[in-house]
């Protein structure tokens, strides 16, 4: 999935001294994604609301339309320039959702 495009993050599954009982592992696997999605989902959220608002909607519609009437809302804002500046100073950004 992830040579193909359908995924961009990887969780490693190391069992523990060589455990090979396939419910264990599968039971590791799982814990190991939930703890990386809400790693993702806390990164996420450390985001301009307005680009996540309009991220999670150009993803609902999945249409390349949608996807650039969302950038063209998100590029006028100040906190696109708030993320650009405060990137450039090497700082996190200060968001006010506008």
């Amino acid at each position: 999935a992830y040579f193909l495009g359908i995924a961009d993050r990887l969780v490693e599954i190391v069992p523990e001294d060589g455990e090979s009982d396939g419910s264990k592992i599968l039971e590791l696997a799982r814990r190991s994604a939930l703890s990386e999605a809400v790693r993702l989902a806390q990164e996420i959220c450390e985001g301009g609301p307005v680009a996540v608002r309009a991220a999670l909607e150009a993803v609902s519609w999945a249409r390349e339309d949608k996807e650039n009437e969302m950038y063209q809302r998100v590029v006028k804002t100040e906190d696109r320039d708030e993320a650009l500046k405060a990137f450039q100073e090497k700082r996190k950004p200060v968001f006010k959702g506008r």
